[in-house]
Order: structure tokens, then sequence, then C-alpha cells
């Protein structure tokens, strides 16, 4: 995940500004570069492992 932040922070911008010229090679995958995804699957992942450490708690509570 930390990959992932650290690529959103640094070369992302570039790799979008050429994937929206039309750049990049045609054949290559490019659905990272839509920041809906990676921002949806951050959040995502973000809930569980707070829904994780509830339910933990309320185990070791009982």
């Amino acid at each position: 995940m930390q990959d992932l932040i650290s690529y959103y922070a640094g070369p992302w911008r570039e790799d979008k500004s050429l994937s929206d010229k039309g750049e990049l090679p045609s054949d290559l995958k490019c659905g990272i570069l839509m920041e809906d995804t990676f921002w949806d699957f951050y959040g995502q992942r973000r809930d569980l492992a707070i829904r994780m450490m509830e339910l933990g708690l309320k185990i070791i509570k009982e």
C-alpha cells in the first residue's frame, strides 16, 4: 500500500498526463491511473481495518 501512496504522490501525475495525451502504448494497462479506483480501494481497506479492530475489541471485552 505504501508503494501505491508513494506512486500517487510522485510519478503518477506525469504518467496520467502521458495517458491523457495518448502517449502511452495502446496495449499498456493503465487502470491505476484512474484516481477514483485507488481512493475507493484505499477507503474500503481502511473501513475494513476499522471494522476488524472493533470486532477484535468486542471479542476481548466479552
